[in-house]
């Protein structure tokens, strides 16, 4: 993940970033400084897709700072290229200068959680991250910048560099040769197509267990299962009995989180949701003959 060490009136301190950086004064800036003279909007970072690049907003003339110049105003940001100044006062430099990461920053603590923390606190897919909601139809689609509430705290998410990277084909999950295959005891599901595979391994495959045993054993039938019968199914299997049916829509967005930081398949489409005789039952979109389950040790 990329860092920014800033200097200013309380010291020297490093701060993650996201994709595109405002450092100012004002309280709408990622990267605040605190030094005389420091105007609303400073200076503007940006992940160009191959390198970071500086621009200044305001003070020009009290500015100093390295990096070759690009085009229009942009100069490179290199990581132990020197620092850009604003006087004596105030200075920030580029730590570690990779591809920015998606992350979220807790705006109570200021904790910040990337990867698998991450992935609990909501659902990623490939095209974006969306809120964790009991039903996924009310999921919220997430933007740079966004604040959501998880269990009470507010977050704020913070963009990484696919604005700027090519997007990279993905397998969908929909593919029809792609397989999956689900070991209980071992937590995990492995999705292969062809020569590529990728296996997840996290306590929400019990939920994929559940759905992928339904479809298996009940082909003539399609596997549909209503909530309350997947729950009952789930604590079967080992979830809490504490927890409710409402749970299961928190597992199925944390199993499509680690399916898609896997890196194998886009998995928006994993499972199907219908109404049935005015009930809402939902199925796992592959048919029986690409499923395999383990539900315990021989």
């Amino acid at each position: 993940m990329t860092t920014l060490s800033i200097t200013d009136a309380h010291g020297t301190r490093v701060e993650k970033i996201g994709a595109v950086v405002l450092v100012g004064r004002h309280w709408t800036c990622s990267v605040r400084v605190d030094a005389p003279g420091m105007p609303l909007h400073w200076v503007e970072l940006r992940w160009r897709g191959d390198g970071w690049a500086w621009r200044v907003l305001a003070a020009e003339d009290d500015t100093r700072g390295t990096g070759d110049v690009l085009d229009g105003p942009w100069r490179a940001l290199l990581p132990g290229g020197g620092r850009v100044r604003l006087g004596a006062d105030a200075s920030i430099a580029l730590v570690e200068g990779g591809p920015p990461v998606l992350h979220a920053v807790d705006l109570i603590d200021g904790r910040v959680h990337e990867g698998a923390d991450l992935a609990a606190l909501l659902d990623l897919r490939v095209d974006g991250a969306r809120t964790l909601e009991s039903d996924e139809h009310e999921a919220r689609r997430l933007e740079d910048g966004d604040v959501f509430v998880q269990e009470g705290r507010p977050y704020r998410l913070v963009g990484d560099a696919r604005a700027t990277d090519t997007v990279r084909s993905r397998v969908q999950v929909r593919h029809p040769r792609l397989r999956c295959d689900v070991d209980l005891a071992g937590e995990a599901a492995t999705f292969t197509l062809g020569p590529r595979s990728a296996t997840v391994r996290c306590a929400a495959v019990r939920v994929l267990a559940v759905y992928v045993q339904a479809r298996i054993s009940e082909p003539e039938d399609g596997g549909w299962r209503t909530a309350e019968a997947a729950w009952r199914a789930w604590v079967a299997l080992g979830g809490p009995a504490s927890s409710s049916p409402e749970r299961l829509g928190w597992e199925k967005g944390r199993l499509r989180s680690a399916i898609t930081r896997a890196g194998l398949v886009e998995a928006t489409g994993l499972f199907e949701t219908r109404r049935r005789d005015g009930v809402v039952v939902s199925r796992v979109a592959l048919p029986p003959e690409r499923l395999g389950v383990a539900i315990a040790d021989d």
